[in-house]
């Protein structure tokens, strides 16, 4: 949250901590990733990147999805829409930081060591 003190914009409003909120917010970014693909890569770019570089004044920002904790408050709806993120979202724009807490186990999709 210390980057809203520079910038505020930089921030999505606040932290997100319940598992409805998490599953909501997850599943804005996955519709955000399927307009990019949708409407910006098309089969026209591999990347936002390759459309950005094209794009100039109009391009695309890039995301940075923060996790912390994980998975606490992690449904297994949450889990198949962070994955999905994980596999997709960097040719979209959507890159992912996750501390990932081993003292808890994942719903689903997830191995526990």
């Amino acid at each position: 949250m210390h980057l809203a003190d520079y910038e505020e914009s930089h921030i999505n409003s606040r932290i997100w901590t319940q598992t409805n909120q998490l599953e909501e917010k997850l599943a804005e970014l996955n519709e955000h990733m399927e307009k990019v693909i949708q409407m910006y890569l098309r089969n026209e770019y591999a990347t936002i990147a390759e459309y950005n570089a094209r794009a100039g004044a109009i391009a695309e920002k890039y995301h940075f999805l923060v996790i912390a904790d994980f998975p606490v408050n992690f449904s297994e709806t949450a889990g198949r829409l962070l994955i999905n993120i994980a596999a997709s979202g960097a040719r979209c724009g959507v890159f992912t930081l996750i501390h990932w807490d081993h003292r808890h186990c994942p719903a689903a999709g997830f191995r526990c060591r």
